[in-house]
Formats: structure tokens, C-alpha cells, sequence
């Protein structure tokens, strides 16, 4: 049996996830929701889908001429949706002042995924790039597909200014590959608050009341154009339950607290040179993953390697894993800034974003994504989990008046991280770090 310093982390292999966690078993309930706020966006042309897993620099219906002018110069170097999930998550963790977070790189991807196929040229590249894909829109077809009968449930919906139109062929495209939800809506001043509470209805519903607040009155603006929204939930019980005991956790600063934790015996264990995991299984085909760093003190959750970790998955012993109960909220602000410095660039610029393929042209004015905020909630005792995330892509008329953001703070146990994953498909939903209780 191990210690606990040396197994009180979960972490599943992509290649070995047959039998080793029924990764996400329905005992996690996760939510995220990503709402997309769009405004004067110029082109009815149709929107293109080139592969689904090709990675791309632009779309199949643009010219050569635009592919060769506009798409080629994107600057954007895909990544492993494991890179981008620990670099998420590590950049959100020094945005909230180095407390506990949890984000869903899975409901970034959806929002994006739901952007993109209203985008075109560079801006399209760079967003297809990001997602290593340039149809996302095929996999989240067959992600909703495959996921029906599952506890992953996922909802999509567009809130369009009733003087404004979506183009044709993108309106079919998010009916058809996310299931969208079309509502025509005020962005007048005097109706704001109506609007407001409408998609926050909308969400909360859809996140079985995790979140309940998507956007404040000071989110959208008349200059809004249209609102784009993913919500992904989950909720499971464990396939066996975590028995308790007293234990104590230490932070980083050496403060000690003795609380109520949840232990068992598991016989899941990953370990590469820098961290150490186990893996705890959901009752329908999920599972927990919790990773403990082997050196003590401060970690960035790119210096655990989760990819390698995952696919070093040991079955020849009985695992000690312990952990604490969960219950906190995370608000991750400037998304946007975190997409940028991984070359995702051109959606954010007032003068050259392109999403012609999304809503119909308004003379004079251009289209860009102003902001994205995410807000995760999770819920975890002996019993089940329950985790929801909230996703806001803000995009507005280069007129648009900046958006002040909410921000909550999140706490867990022993300096750890986690993930929620989806062995079937091989996605992270939720990525976490703790560090305190």
C-alpha cells in the first residue's frame, strides 16, 4: 500500500483507459455553460467545414486568394487539449491570486468550436488551430450524439438582436452539429435587464441551478449583436463510496487543518518523474483523477506532465488515495488574454476580426469577440460530484464599452490538481488545482 504523499492524486491513461476508471462514471456532475456575445459583424457568405481532425489554416469555402492572403499567417501552434487544459487552468490560478481553481477546457472548446463556424480567413485559422481541428463542429455532433444516455448533458443557444440576422447556412450548422437554440431578443438599453435575466434563466436551468448567473446588466450593451451559449452539466454518484475520516492537510504555507476526508483503497496508480495518481470511478463510465506533485510546495500544473501521467498507468497495486470534500466556485476573467498569448489573436481585433459566416453584414461596422469569462462550480462528498462551468465569449461593435466581470475565489486540499475526463472520448471536462481547505 502507498502513502499518502505519494498517491493522493488521480490521473488515467488515453491509451490503457479500458478498465482503468470507467473515467467518468455518473458520479461527477459537471455544468459549464459559454456564452458569445457578437455585435455588427460584416458578410452573409456561407460558412465551410474542412475535416474533422485536420488541422488547418483556413476554410474549405474560402478562395485561394483569401486562404493565401489571410489564413496562412496565422501565427497559432496547436497544442495537445492536455497542454492546453494545464495552461488554462495555470493562467486562471495566477489570475485569483494563487487560491483554488477549477476550469472546464472542455465548455472553452464548445464556446470556440460554436464561434468558429461563423468566422472566416485568418481569424478562422487561428481558431481552428487553438482547437486542432477545423471541424469542432463534427465532433461536438458526435459528442452530443454518443453522450444522450450519459450524466454528460450539454445544451447550445444563440440570443440573436431581433434587428439582426443570423447567415443562413451558420443558422443550420448550429442547429444541426450543436442542437442550438435560437431566440431573438433586445439589446435596447431599457430591456438589458430582461435580456439578462432571460439567458441567465436559461443557464441556470441547464445547470440545475449550479449557476445561476451567467452575466450582469453591465455584460451586453445595445452594441451587442448576438449572444452565443454552451452549457455542459454532469452529476454522478461514485461507483463505490469514499469512506471518511479525520486528516490533516497542509497548504503551502506550512498551516496545518484537520478536517473531514475522504479515503479508500483503489488499485488505479499512475506515476511519472515529477507527480504521482489515482483514479476513482463515477457509476457510468467516468471517473476522478487526483494528481499530487512529488516535490512539496508551489507547482504549475504544465510541470506535472498530465499527458505523459496518464499513459504510465500501474495495476499492480493497491492504492491508498485520500482527499478532501469539495465546495467551491471559480470566475476566470480575460480568457481572452490567455487565448492571445497562445496565438489566438485576430477574433480580438476591432478592425480585422472576421465573422462574416455568423450574422448578417451591418454597414460600417465590424464584429470582434471583446471578452470571455468562465465560472466553474464544484460540489464533491463521499457520496457523488457535482461540477458546473460557465463559458461567455463577449464580442461586440468596435464601439463596444468595456465589461466589468464578477470574480469568486475557490479553495480545496493538500496542494493537488484534478481532473474530470471523459475516458470514452478522451476529453478533459473539468481541470483543477487545490491548494488550501
Amino acid at each position: 500500500m502507498k502513502k499518502r504523499d505519494e498517491m493522493s492524486v488521480t490521473g488515467r491513461g488515453r491509451n490503457n483507459l479500458g478498465g482503468m476508471c470507467n473515467f467518468y462514471k455518473t458520479a461527477c456532475v459537471a455544468a459549464c455553460m459559454a456564452a458569445v456575445f457578437l455585435s455588427g459583424c460584416g458578410g452573409t457568405g456561407e460558412n465551410g467545414n474542412a475535416e474533422p481532425s485536420e488541422v488547418v489554416q483556413s476554410t474549405e469555402t474560402q478562395s485561394t486568394e483569401t486562404q493565401s492572403t489571410e489564413a496562412k499567417g496565422s501565427s497559432v501552434i496547436p497544442h495537445s487539449q492536455y497542454d492546453r487544459a494545464a495552461f488554462f487552468a495555470d493562467a486562471v490560478y495566477d489570475q485569483n491570486g494563487q487560491s483554488n481553481i477549477m476550469v472546464s477546457p472542455m465548455s472553452l472548446d464548445m464556446a470556440l468550436g460554436l464561434l468558429s463556424g461563423g468566422t472566416r480567413g485568418r481569424t478562422r485559422a487561428e481558431l481552428d488551430n487553438y482547437l486542432g481541428t477545423s471541424d469542432y463542429g463534427a465532433f461536438a455532433e458526435q459528442y452530443l450524439k454518443d453522450r444522450e444516455d450519459s450524466p454528460v448533458t450539454i445544451a447550445n443557444s444563440i440570443w440573436v438582436r431581433n434587428d439582426r440576422k443570423l447567415v443562413k447556412a451558420y443558422k443550420n450548422l448550429a442547429k444541426k452539429q450543436y442542437g442550438a437554440e435560437i431566440e431573438a431578443v433586445s439589446f435596447e438599453q431599457k430591456d438589458i435587464p430582461g435580456t439578462v435575466e432571460r439567458i441567465n434563466a436559461w443557464g441556470e436551468e441547464k445547470t440545475n441551478g449550479m449557476i445561476p448567473k451567467i452575466l450582469t446588466q453591465e455584460s451586453v450593451t445595445p452594441d451587442t449583436a448576438t449572444v452565443l451559449v454552451n452549457s455542459l452539466y454532469f452529476e454522478s454518484a461514485w461507483e463505490k463510496e469514499w469512506k471518511v475520516s479525520l486528516h490533516t492537510f497542509t497548504n503551502f504555507a506550512g498551516e496545518e487543518k484537520t478536517e473531514d476526508m475522504l479515503y479508500d483503497m483503489v488499485s488505479e496508480y499512475y506515476e511519472n518523474d515529477v507527480a504521482t495518481a489515482f483514479s476513482k470511478d463515477y457509476q457510468d463510465g467516468l471517473c476522478f483523477v487526483g494528481i499530487l506533485p512529488k516535490k512539496e510546495g508551489e507547482f504549475t500544473l504544465e510541470e506535472l506532465q498530465i499527458e505523459a501521467l496518464m499513459d504510465n498507468r500501474i495495476t499492480k497495486y493497491d492504492v491508498y488515495a485520500r482527499m478532501p470534500k469539495l465546495n467551491y466556485e471559480t470566475t476566470a476573467n480575460g480568457v481572452e488574454n490567455i487565448l492571445k498569448s497562445r496565438g489566438v489573436e485576430t477574433v480580438f481585433d476591432p478592425e480585422h476580426a472576421d465573422l462574416t459566416g455568423l450574422i448578417e453584414k451591418k454597414e460600417g461596422v465590424n464584429t470582434y469577440v471583446s471578452s470571455i469569462i468562465q465560472k466553474t462550480k464544484l460540489e464533491l462528498d463521499e457520496k457523488k460530484t457535482k461540477a458546473a462551468a460557465v463559458t461567455a465569449i463577449i464580442a461586440k461593435e468596435n464601439s463596444a464599452m468595456p465589461v466589468e466581470r464578477d470574480k469568486r475565489e475557490v479553495f480545496l486540499d493538500r496542494p493537488f490538481a484534478f481532473l474530470i475526463y471523459d475516458r470514452n472520448s478522451d476529453q478533459i471536462l473539468f481541470i483543477g488545482k487545490v491548494v488550501d481547505i
